[in-house]
This record gives C-alpha cells, structure tokens and sequence, in this order.
C-alpha cells in the first residue's frame, strides 16, 4: 500500500486519491469501477493505485459494492 513516507510524498500516495474518487462518486449515483477508472486514469501512476484506493475507501466503510456490482458512495 502507498503510504506517505520517507520516499513516497503525500501526493503520491493513495490517500491523495480517496478526494477524487469520493468527488466523482458524489456526482453519480452508481459507477462501474472500469467507468471510473477511465474518467480519472490520468490522476493515477497506474491501475494498481487505483484499485489499493478504491481497497482503502471499501476497507474504510467509504464506498460500497451494489447488486449490479457498481460502486455507490455510502
């Protein structure tokens, strides 16, 4: 997981991505995680960031799944 410290900055860590996925869950009321990704792939290094965010927010009690298997903020 990409945690602030020594080596890694603030903005380069995950927890500077939990705004903008939470900011972009707050204008849909569902999205398919591929959607998401597509719209926000320029803010992240790679796939695997995003995917330790969206881990981190699920873990976090943020975002949940829905029976359509679409990202819904809680």
């Amino acid at each position: 997981m990409m945690l602030p410290n020594k080596t890694i900055t603030y903005s380069e860590s995950i927890i500077s991505k939990f705004p903008l996925v939470l900011d972009f869950l707050k204008s849909k009321s569902s999205v398919k995680a591929g959607v998401m990704y597509a719209k926000l792939k320029n803010n992240f290094s790679s796939i695997h960031v995003f995917i330790q965010t969206l881990d981190s927010l699920f873990a976090l009690g943020k975002i949940e799944l829905n029976d359509d298997r679409e990202i819904v903020l809680c």
